[in-house]
């Protein structure tokens, strides 16, 4: 864990994404208090283009937050522009 709040964070290719790479970010989330998994649009080296989510999820605990992240890394990871 990154911190108590941030399970994982990473930045990967996707040809889903104009820039061709996404952030995919689970965290806690004070708001509604619970876990959630979010992906955003940035560049290469991380900054991200646009904080308007492409993807999200809320999860019941961090074990599905934990799947989910994987999962979500996975989906992206394969998409195509067209997709």
């Amino acid at each position: 864990m990154i911190n108590d709040n941030m399970l994982s964070q990473n930045i990967i290719p996707s040809a889903g994404s104009t820039s061709g790479y996404v952030f995919v970010s689970t965290v806690f989330a004070f708001d509604h208090m619970g876990w959630e998994t979010m992906v955003f649009e940035c560049k290469e080296d991380g900054d991200v283009v646009s904080w308007s989510e492409l993807d999200s999820r809320r999860h019941r605990d961090i074990a599905e937050a934990t799947f989910y992240h994987a999962e979500f890394m996975r989906e992206w990871r394969g998409k195509s522009a067209n997709n």
